[in-house]
């Protein structure tokens, strides 16, 4: 091989590596946060995050189950009746949440300083706490962050405070246990004692918009999507109202008692009921599209991805059905009844059980991916916010899993296309050896 021969290859060796190191350093870099999201913080402002109640986010679940902190309610109750199902919530770095259960009741002092709390996200340091009025009744499972404006419910009351210091703003007669859904205009709440009916508020002034009765006092909190309001009675009889006037475009009797809040992904209401069914409906009509039937009661509120609708049972599993059919895709048995809704992100589903435990499952495959041990049932939602899993269980105590500092972010191996482009190099470089060679043998054969 002459000297231009070698110079060439060379080259295209050099080009090879020049290429694999800068794909490599790409994709290495793309694996790494941004200085930005390792400061920002996705919010969890209301129970599943958002107005659709679908307990979705983007943001995901640590890779291990690492306790970033906890923080302890102090009860005057026996351990045995202790009950915290209440589900956080996030906003700005501040978790909120509730002591919430009806079993506090007969047991809460007049000042307990544990019924509603606000949390440093970053080490569970407390902020402010709100003092439970025992002459009002059981405090609601659900809190919901609203700007400056935290809604929580104290049995025939629904008190407003001011998410900066805990103090009371405003109250609304009537109830509401499983918390609001919000948009930009107005609060929906739905009344889980006393009343029977659904309301409308303006988001900035809270003034009173619309207001819908109710076959009975509501099952859960009302979700929003396609500008409908989607509520669920504690009957069963689902309504679907619109959402800017609060006109009753449908009403879907199932006949069957419910305590959940349905979900609504597109065009499709996915809603849980007591006689261990799951059922979707149409958004725009009401019309049943499918059924699935558990082996027990659901007192699970279904979460929904983009493919899938995962739900708990007291049948100890947990069910991943196709959206769009209702099919069973997989279940995963938990070693207790599970009333916990589930949590996702797009690496696990998130959920606890009366088994004591919070589990982490692959969305796809139902695969555990890992599982915490506590010291009594988790009834709560879990809350997933970047880096973060917080949860409440009926031990008295909120519970954060990760953060920033236990993220790992592994050094990414060369994908498909990568091998792809350092193929099609190498080839090239090789035919312009190939090229070369052949061009100076026919160069020799001319001259002879």
């Amino acid at each position: 091989m002459d000297r231009r021969a070698l110079a060439i290859a060379a080259l295209c060796v050099a080009v090879l590596l020049i290429a694999s190191v800068t794909a490599l350093s790409v994709q290495y870099l793309s694996a790494l946060p941004s200085p930005s999201s390792q400061s920002e913080v996705a919010d969890w402002p209301m129970f599943h995050a958002t107005p659709d109640h679908r307990g979705w986010t983007s943001a995901r679940v640590p890779e291990s189950a690492t306790v970033a902190w906890t923080y302890e309610y102090v009860f005057t109750t026996p351990a045995e009746v202790r009950y915290l199902s209440s589900s956080p919530v996030v906003q700005g770095g501040v978790v909120y949440a509730s002591a919430g259960g009806l079993h506090l009741l007969p047991h809460l002092p007049e000042d307990n300083p544990y019924a509603a709390v606000a949390l440093e996200l970053s080490d569970g340091g407390p902020l402010w706490h709100y003092s439970y009025n025992l002459i009002s009744g059981a405090l609601s499972e659900m809190v919901t962050i609203q700007g400056d404006k935290l809604w929580i419910g104290e049995g025939g009351t629904t008190t407003i405070l001011r998410s900066s210091n805990g103090t009371v703003d405003s109250e609304i007669v009537g109830s509401n246990r499983y918390g609001v859904a919000y948009t930009d205009a107005a609060v929906y709440l739905a009344h889980y004692y006393g009343l029977s009916r659904v309301e409308a508020y303006d988001a900035s002034d809270i003034g009173l918009l619309w207001s819908v009765e109710l076959d009975s006092p509501a099952g859960g909190a009302p979700s929003v999507g396609l500008n409908m309001i989607a509520a669920i009675s504690q009957r069963g009889t689902l309504y679907g109202i619109h959402a800017g006037n609060g006109t009753v475009s449908w009403i879907a009797v199932t006949n069957v008692s419910s305590h959940t809040t349905p979900a609504i992904a597109g065009n499709l209401v996915v809603a849980s009921f007591e006689d261990g069914t799951v059922r979707a409906f149409e958004v725009a009509t009401g019309s049943q599209l499918w059924n699935y039937s558990t082996d027990g009661p659901i007192n699970s509120s279904p979460a929904i991805s983009e493919t899938r609708v995962f739900v708990g049972s007291d049948d100890g599993h947990l069910y991943a059905l196709d959206l769009m059919t209702g099919a069973l895709v997989w279940r995963f048995a938990a070693g207790g009844k599970i009333h916990s809704s589930p949590a996702l992100a797009p690496n696990a589903v998130v959920f606890g059980s009366d088994d004591c435990k919070i589990y982490a499952l692959e969305p796809d495959s139902g695969k555990s991916l890992w599982a915490y041990q506590t010291e009594s049932a988790v009834k709560g939602s879990p809350a997933i916010v970047e880096g973060y899993v917080l949860v409440g269980s009926d031990d008295g105590r909120v519970y954060a899993f990760g953060g920033p500092a236990t993220q790992s972010h592994p050094v990414a191996f060369p994908s498909a296309m990568i091998w792809l482009t350092m193929t099609v190099v190498l080839l090239i470089c090789v035919a312009a050896v190939i090229a070369m060679k052949f061009r100076e043998r026919i160069r020799r054969r001319v001259y002879r």
